[in-house]
């Protein structure tokens, strides 16, 4: 029987020699896991704030003349590119909106203003250029001012300017 308890001691302390570094080990793996899950945690990503979007609204026509930019004129010698036109503006003040080289490019203007309430007419300057022009008056303070409304109230139209018909 000692043989038979002898063997089995071995046999158990065999067993434990393997089994004891096979749990140590394990423990050690079980603690380089919890490292690592401690240590990577899971990152929360958020989006930037983003400031809020600008919505585009359509310049509204005001009645402020507070345009302070001086009102240019010009003056020279013209015909009506139509002569049915010619009835229609009379004065020596014309309120002037575009000038082209080219008679299309100024019909197109021309088509653009309808629209928006104006009446315009093309001249034809000594200098060979088409003016689109949208009122004429008989004294140059009502010009002025019609020149500042049309800017203030359509800023497209800021570059206008008053063109004086030579006597």
């Amino acid at each position: 029987m000692y043989n038979y308890e002898m063997k089995k001691f071995i046999i158990v302390a065999l067993l434990l020699g393997v089994l004891t570094p096979a749990c140590k080990n394990k423990q050690k793996l079980t603690q380089q896991q919890e490292e690592i899950t401690v240590s990577q945690e899971p990152k929360v990503f958020t989006a930037p704030p983003t400031a809020p979007q600008p919505t585009y609204q359509a310049p509204r026509p005001t009645a402020s003349t507070d345009n302070t930019k001086p009102v240019s004129a010009r003056t020279e010698n013209f015909d009506f590119a139509e002569q049915g036109d010619a009835g229609s503006y009379t004065g020596n003040y014309f309120i002037i909106v575009g000038s082209f080289s080219s008679i299309d490019n100024a019909n197109r203007l021309k088509q653009e203003l309808i629209p928006q309430g104006f009446s315009p007419v093309i001249l034809r300057s000594e200098s060979g250029l088409y003016r689109v022009c949208v009122n004429s008056y008989t004294d140059e303070a009502s010009a002025r001012r019609r020149v500042q409304q049309i800017r203030a109230d359509y800023p497209k139209y800021a570059d206008a300017w008053m063109l004086v018909k030579k006597k």
